[in-house]
């Protein structure tokens, strides 16, 4: 990193290793602006946690000013318009292709303008927000996620059979990726025929939206629309033929005038990409970061009761969604930096979990630390709704890992990373392991 902080979370030497800019960043006066994305960056814990505490001041419908009304003109007159708009950055690459590929009055064209209404419970304020949580929060009750342990448990196995069965192994996509994939599709009640291609979409979601992609190719956005199209026949199956799962119950809430059909898909394309992304994250980040610490890894693997230390040690040292975005509803002022009404923030979420204002020596990972407060899957109204189901199957999936192998190392091959300024975590980790004694 150069002297001078020069930071922008799309560059790819950012991306490769964000914390000595974060670090940076938090000792830096105020807030910092990214120029290329027209935003602050807020870094440090106490703002942080500020921030996610007065949605009445920090709307979390950030894209709605990146994609204003005059945006959404710009882009259907012309793509280089649309591109050259200087407070686009590069959320206008993988947008912009939506309009050009589709044009007006298409699916795609529908829901993105769907997701720019406020009515995404991602990205809602109050009321809205207020209504579309109660509706889903019923589809996550404690008693709900508690009893899907035995069948996590049992895809884990199964996971683990497969993966102990190959002369090589790759821990993302043997073990990190397919169990969470398989947890969220059965939770919705998707045939196990289509449990590939939820992984294929939710890659084209991430892919798509990425705010540091580039230009998202044909075949992505085709893919996505692809998936709109799934979720629009499931829908209608479960119209007609309600079941127990998920989708079943939201359906009804559909039916009953609750909730209407977009604000359902919306809902179900959030699901199906924080669903799988966070747990397929923390895992393959946790073990990422055991691999290279022998003696933590060896007091694990021995020792079940760290399991849960570790699961949330790891959510805070290597967050898996890095940040979110948030723009000011009014004039306002932090850390002493002045931020004007429809001014858009960056939300660094792994930075403030590092923050040794709040965690002593933040930047070292403590498998037993007790990191209370962290901010992984964000704060107040926007608390993440999967995080129970997240941290069950984390425990599990390292609780199933750990008594199957022993002495788990990496493997020859190359361990990569997404590319993305939002989410971290691997997307290759080979390993080797001893298999397990074959009782006489």
């Amino acid at each position: 990193m150069t002297d001078h902080l020069d930071y922008d979370p799309f560059r790819p030497e950012v991306q490769r290793d964000p914390y000595p800019y974060y670090a940076a960043l938090r000792e830096h006066p105020g807030l910092f602006r990214v120029e290329s994305s027209q935003a602050w960056a807020v870094a440090r814990y106490d703002d942080v946690h500020h921030v996610l505490r007065h949605p009445e001041v920090f709307s979390s419908h950030a894209l709605q000013t990146f994609l204003g009304g005059s945006l959404l003109e710009s882009a259907n007159r012309g793509p280089l318009r649309f591109l050259s708009h200087p407070s686009m950055g590069h959320l206008a690459r993988g947008v912009g292709n939506v309009y050009r590929y589709f044009g007006r009055r298409t699916p795609m064209f529908e829901l993105v303008q769907l997701f720019l209404s406020r009515r995404a419970v991602i990205s809602a304020d109050p009321p809205d927000h207020t209504r579309l949580r109660h509706l889903v929060n019923r589809g996550f009750t404690p008693r709900r996620i508690a009893a899907l342990e035995p069948r996590i448990r049992e895809i884990a196995r199964d996971c683990l059979d497969a993966m102990e069965a190959r002369d090589e192994a790759d821990l993302m996509r043997d073990f990190a990726v397919p169990l969470p994939v398989t947890v969220i599709a059965e939770l919705l009640g998707v045939p196990e025929e289509r449990f590939a291609d939820f992984k294929r979409w939710s890659d084209a979601v991430v892919q798509g939206v990425s705010l540091g992609g580039d230009s998202a190719p044909q075949r992505v956005i085709g893919t996505m629309l692809e998936f709109v199209r799934y979720l629009e026949e499931l829908i209608e199956e479960r119209r007609a033929h309600p079941t127990d799962d998920l989708v079943s119950v939201l359906v009804r809430d559909e039916a009953g005038g609750k909730l209407d059909v977009h604000e359902l898909m919306l809902f179900l394309i959030v699901m199906l990409v924080a669903g799988n992304e966070t747990t397929t994250n923390l895992i393959g980040n946790a073990i990422h970061l055991l691999l290279d610490r022998p003696e933590d890894l060896a007091s694990v693997e021995g020792d079940a009761s760290l399991v849960p230390g570790l699961v949330e040690e790891a959510l805070r040292y290597v967050s898996p969604i890095q940040m979110l975005p948030r723009v000011a509803k009014r004039d306002t002022e932090l850390s002493g930096t002045k931020i004007r009404e429809g001014e858009n923030l960056m939300v660094l979420f792994a930075s403030a979990n590092r923050d040794s204002r709040k965690y002593p020596d933040g930047d070292a990972f403590d498998l037993r630390r007790d990191p209370k407060e962290h901010v992984a899957f964000c704060f107040g109204i926007h608390y993440c709704l999967g995080a129970s189901l997240a941290r069950l199957e984390g425990r599990v999936a390292f609780e199933e890992l750990f008594a199957r192998f022993r002495k788990l190392r990496r493997a020859p091959g190359e361990v990569s990373f997404l590319e993305s300024g939002i989410l971290r975590g691997p997307k290759t980790l080979p390993v080797a392991f001893d298999r397990p004694r074959v009782a006489a």
